[in-house]
């Protein structure tokens, strides 16, 4: 199929297109369209087949654009681009080290986002290659490094953690009800859950909680850790709102399974 073929029809008629003429299945994961084999599965097992039997490898490899911008939107070009160097190239540009099960490194992708969170990649990555096993994104040893040096910085400079805070909380007070707002100016607790958040707003508050979550996971006792699976649902997440006594934003992590909240 040439461009001259879908030329002027829509994103949404230019994706149906393509799975009709290549034979594939087409799911809307949020805003991402993700075309794949219809036997995805077994397809990887065919392909790792032919590897060990006859020797078949890919020959060529394509090209791998991946950029962030000052609030964690990320955009992405990959051309039949190993996952594993999807992955190296991933922690390189975002600090964030992403995990994938082993019998994935070799799959081969075609990608395309102009700007989407850590979390649009992932769940689109989970349906596409249709994992049984759940990705995860952790901070890289980089990272934590970095954010080792800022804590021993000194106690009138304001934390990184902080400062984001500093940065979200007029966003999140601009959303407030009114009744929300007269509990808050009373000192009251008030907390916003994630899901409410519009989608200028929701990708910051989302990487703060994030990295809230994996500082609190860190430092946690084993046995009063959250599950690490528990943040990649937005329907579990809550912002505090600070009080008058305190300096940043907390995160109420709800597990409803086994009726327990971590507040961080």
């Amino acid at each position: 199929m040439t461009q001259w073929q879908i030329r002027g029809l829509s994103l949404e008629q230019a994706v149906q297109k393509l799975a009709q003429t290549y034979q594939r299945e087409v799911t809307l994961v949020g805003k991402t369209y993700v075309v794949r084999a219809k036997n995805a599965a077994l397809r990887r097992q065919q392909d790792v087949f032919a590897q060990t039997h006859y020797s078949a490898r890919w020959t060529t490899e394509g090209a791998l654009s991946i950029s962030v911008d000052s609030v964690s939107r990320i955009a992405v070009t990959a051309v039949v681009v190993p996952l594993s160097r999807f992955a190296r190239v991933l922690t390189e540009r975002t600090s964030w080290d992403l995990q994938i099960e082993q019998g994935l490194q070799d799959a081969r992708i075609v990608a395309y986002w102009q700007s989407a969170s850590l979390t649009d990649i992932i769940e689109a990555l989970a349906v596409l290659l249709n994992a049984q096993k759940k990705a995860y994104l952790f901070r890289s040893d980089e990272q934590r490094q970095k954010e080792h040096l800022q804590a021993q910085q000194p106690d009138d400079k304001p934390t990184p953690a902080e400062e984001a805070s500093q940065r979200l909380l007029p966003k999140l007070a601009e959303l407030l009800t009114p009744e929300e707002r007269e509990a808050w100016s009373q000192g009251k607790e008030v907390e916003i859950p994630l899901s409410r958040l519009p989608s200028e707003v929701f990708a910051e508050a989302y990487d703060y909680a994030t990295k809230q979550f994996q500082r609190f996971y860190d430092l946690a006792p084993e046995e009063i850790r959250p599950p690490a699976d528990l943040i990649s649902s937005y329907g579990n997440i809550f912002l505090i709102l600070p009080r008058p006594d305190q300096n940043s934003i907390g995160v109420r992590l709800r597990d409803s399974q086994n009726q327990r909240s971590y507040v961080f």
